[in-house]
């Protein structure tokens, strides 16, 4: 993803200008703080964020769309070819377990055989 992110921006820059790359760069800094960063600095990300896309121009909110609009469609290509391959290396593998088979050490019965993980504060009818 970083290796799409980075064609993108180069691709941007050449056919944008450094300027919108830059803004984009801004823009997407702000989107990951207000999500990811800091909880004490999640909001002050958040207002600055609002307020930079309130005050952008029609043609440079146009120019952000796009750029991250085509981000997304490169991220959903390369997430669907690594499906694909990974299916493809599956439906090789003859040793392989059926697509969707569980494991044999999961159950749908919790305690059941196999099954390591059990819910606290829950016992069987048979200790009772």
């Amino acid at each position: 993803m970083r290796t799409l992110g980075r064609l993108l921006g180069e691709v941007l820059a050449e056919q944008e200008g450094r300027q919108t790359l830059d803004l984009e760069e801004k823009v997407r800094g702000l989107a990951i703080a207000r999500r990811r960063g800091p909880r004490a600095d999640r909001a002050d990300a958040g207002r600055q964020l609002a307020a930079l896309l309130e005050e952008l121009p029609i043609t440079q909110a146009r120019d952000m769309i796009r750029a991250f609009g085509t981000y997304f469609e490169l991220v959903n290509l390369a997430e669907q070819h690594h499906r694909i391959r990974r299916g493809r290396a599956h439906a090789a593998d003859v040793d392989a377990p059926p697509s969707g088979a569980p494991s044999p050490r999961c159950s749908s019965r919790p305690g059941a055989a196999g099954s390591r993980r059990r819910t606290p504060g829950l016992r069987s009818r048979r200790s009772r």
